[in-house]
């Protein structure tokens, strides 16, 4: 029973941000200042024969660039869980810890797929350039059916949201600032400055 360990794999939904660079599931992705980061977190249900209780929480910390906006949805194969029901949320500056009410329940749908989805907001604290902006999660899971207090951790999955820094002088033929000079910045089909 020990040898079946669960395991998590975190995500940013390419899909559903602004990145029209990145698609699916992906592990980076680039935004500004502003937009909402997708991410989706992949787990199972694990063999629970033997348990009388389990302990299952997810903990989730975001690097100062990044607002946790608490919009968590969770499905457990064909069931949509109710926060504050079937898990709890608690934060705890830029940890974020998602806990499983009673998960022993989930018990006889061995294997079924555990699905996570949540954003969070690039704030203006957030790193321009190559060290990026990093969210990191881990999942806790009991690991003796003989010993309800033991536990484990998997290792930590990471994502990392990209910001850059553009800056554009408009100028004439003698590399004077070209006065009233417009113009479009687009992400995309999408205007994000002018």
């Amino acid at each position: 029973l020990k040898a079946d360990k669960p395991s998590i794999i975190k995500k940013i939904d390419g899909d559903k941000d602004i990145d029209v660079t990145t698609d699916d599931l992906v592990d980076y992705n680039t935004a500004l200042v502003g937009e909402k980061v997708p991410y989706v977190l992949q787990s199972k249900v694990p063999d629970m024969t033997g348990y009388t209780s389990y302990t299952y929480y997810v903990t989730d910390t975001f690097s100062a660039g990044l607002t946790f906006n608490n919009d968590i949805a969770i499905t457990v194969g064909d069931k949509t869980l109710v926060k504050d029901t079937d898990f709890t949320v608690t934060q705890v500056g830029q940890v974020v810890t998602i806990t499983f009410v009673d998960f022993l329940q989930y018990k006889n749908v061995k294997g079924a797929d555990i699905t996570i989805t949540y954003t969070a907001t690039v704030n203006e604290n957030a790193v321009i350039g190559v060290e990026g902006n990093p969210n990191t999660v881990n999942l806790t899971y009991s690991n003796n059916p003989q010993d309800n207090a033991s536990n484990d951790t998997t290792p930590d999955d990471t994502v990392v949201t990209y910001l850059v820094d553009l800056i554009i002088n408009k100028t004439d033929e003698e590399n004077k600032p070209l006065e009233g000079a417009e113009f479009a910045v687009k992400q995309g089909n999408t205007v994000i400055a002018t």
